[in-house]
């Protein structure tokens, strides 16, 4: 009878083993991943531009980080809400990652800033397609309630390459890039 209560207790607890794993990986997911957006969030991006200097680095390929910043998202918040605020960033979202190949990588930095991972590309590339995401995003628009809301973004481009080199430089380097083309 002894032997028959071990076994109940042993598979009863490898049984919640098993959940608790399942669970600690949701979570590990969550901590990566932007909960409105369902894209990288900043620890996430943070995760795949390592990796992927780390690939540049060994393989000495040139690749890209675009920076984006969404122009137009205090006003939307300011005259719609942020619920609008909410559904232009889902737009955009979309709209970006249909425009970008399955191998990039699309983060929500923060806010209305969003960052593009461009792997194999130089730097003619990387610009041609921050043209086209920043042509995609304009010529969209955004309609909220019966009202259209213009929209457009500013994009900022660093190009990772074998040096060495870290994350926040990269993401500085374009961040500064993205300031210079909004002014």
């Amino acid at each position: 009878m002894r032997d028959r209560d071990l076994t109940r207790e042993v598979a009863r607890l490898r049984e919640e083993n098993l959940a608790l794993r399942q669970r600690i990986a949701e979570v590990e997911a969550m901590a990566h991943e932007d909960h409105l957006l369902c894209i990288p969030n900043r620890r996430g991006l943070m995760r795949e531009l390592n990796r992927l200097i780390s690939r540049c680095q060994r393989y000495r390929e040139t690749s890209a980080l675009l920076f984006l910043d969404l122009d137009g998202m205090k006003r939307i918040n300011d005259e719609h809400g942020h619920i609008a605020g909410d559904a232009a960033l889902t737009k955009v979202a979309h709209l970006l990652s249909q425009r970008l190949r399955a191998s990039d990588v699309l983060a929500r930095y923060g806010g209305d800033e969003f960052c593009v991972l461009l792997a194999q590309v130089d730097e003619q590339q990387a610009r041609k397609t921050a043209d086209r995401l920043a042509t995609t995003v304009e010529q969209a628009g955004f309609r909220y309630e019966g009202q259209t809301v213009p929209m457009s973004v500013a994009i900022g481009i660093a190009l990772i390459d074998d040096s060495e080199t870290t994350p926040e430089d990269i993401l500085s380097k374009a961040d500064e890039a993205m300031y210079r083309k909004k002014r």
